[in-house]
């Protein structure tokens, strides 16, 4: 082997050696993979997280204290400053109330929350969710989320993906009609589900409370007008304004109620290309080929990558292998 071809491969090996390293570092710092499609659409989960409700909200914070009050001094406050005392707890922290779910199942006439969610597959995503969003609208609906993007597809040379989401609130009358509608003139349906969730126990439990309250309130009024004394007057004046705030929340609390039974909950999310919801969705042959494309050419590119790298560091390390080499020689005719 002549001294110039060592060289030239000894140059060779230490750029690629560290285009290597280099190609190493950039794809694992700075991320050497392309943006996948992953599932979206916050509706797209269990019908639970939909009619997921918070039943101890309906009732007032105040009444809810007092009517458990046994629940929330489970321990006394001798034993809670010796607790306290001896490090077992930092800081004494009332147990919420609990409430003991009734679903009234005596009572004949439901009431139901209704639900609705989609993905749907069209050619237009703009046009789709326009058409609906104005169908939506004629029927009483009312349109609370609405949006509309794009983002890049699987592989390097891969199409962009226009994807977008609606979510609206419909009368229960049109409940079916609209959730029909959503699935029409779409090239596929790859989620759809339906479901109800049962209120009727809340709904006879506010009305209950407010009964009740109601009761208290007429009750106090009129010990306020047969009160003898300022100081008992002024008390009941204090109750009434109590039982006051506390009936305006459950009433609060009623009506949202009666529109969630009024109005059902649709919503639907929607693209141009079924990769979005599915990662791995291959349609046809057409698509496999693109795909096992896409990987060629994202291989290519790191092969192209490693070359450049190669010969950039080829004219770095071709000087200091040279120079080196001279030194080497100067230094062994010095000893020679």
């Amino acid at each position: 082997m002549t001294p110039k071809l060592k060289l030239f491969l000894l140059v060779l090996g230490a750029a690629f050696l560290s285009a290597l390293i280099t190609l190493f570092f950039q794809v694992s710092v700075y991320g050497g993979h392309y943006p996948k499609p992953i599932l979206r659409g916050g509706w797209n989960m269990p019908a639970t997280d939909f009619s997921t409700t918070n039943i101890q909200g309906a009732y007032p914070e105040d009444l809810s204290a007092q009517s458990s009050m046994p629940v929330n001094k489970m321990m006394m406050e001798d034993e809670v400053g010796m607790a306290q005392d001896s490090g077992m707890i930092s800081e004494y922290y009332p147990m919420p109330p609990i409430y003991n779910r009734d679903d009234a199942l005596d009572v004949d006439q439901r009431a139901e929350e209704m639900f609705a969610s989609q993905s749907v597959v069209v050619s237009d995503v703009g046009a789709y969710l326009a058409r609906n969003k104005d169908f939506i609208e004629s029927v009483a609906g009312r349109v609370l989320s609405y949006s509309q993007g794009t983002q890049a597809g699987q592989g390097l040379f891969a199409k962009p993906i226009s994807y977008g989401y609606l979510d609206a609130r419909v009368p229960m009358d049109k409940f079916d009609e609209v959730n029909q509608q959503l699935g029409q003139n779409v090239q596929k349906v790859v989620y759809q589900t339906v479901s109800a969730h049962d209120v009727t126990g809340e709904v006879v439990a506010i009305d209950e409370q407010l009964q009740k309250l109601q009761d208290q309130l007429l009750e106090a009024e009129l010990n306020h007008e047969n009160a003898a004394t300022d100081a008992e007057k002024r008390r009941y004046e204090l109750e009434i304004s109590r039982l006051e705030r506390q009936i305006d929340s459950i009433k609060q609390n009623q009506q949202n109620l009666d529109q969630k039974i009024a109005y059902a909950t649709i919503s639907v999310s929607v693209a141009n290309n079924e990769e979005y919801f599915v990662p791995t969705w291959r349609s046809s042959w057409a698509n496999t080929v693109w795909s096992i494309f896409n990987s060629m050419s994202v291989a290519a590119m790191y092969i192209g990558l490693l070359v450049i790298y190669t010969i950039l560091y080829s004219l770095i390390w071709w000087p200091i292998m040279f120079g080196a080499r001279f030194v080497r020689r100067k230094m062994s005719k010095k000893t020679g």
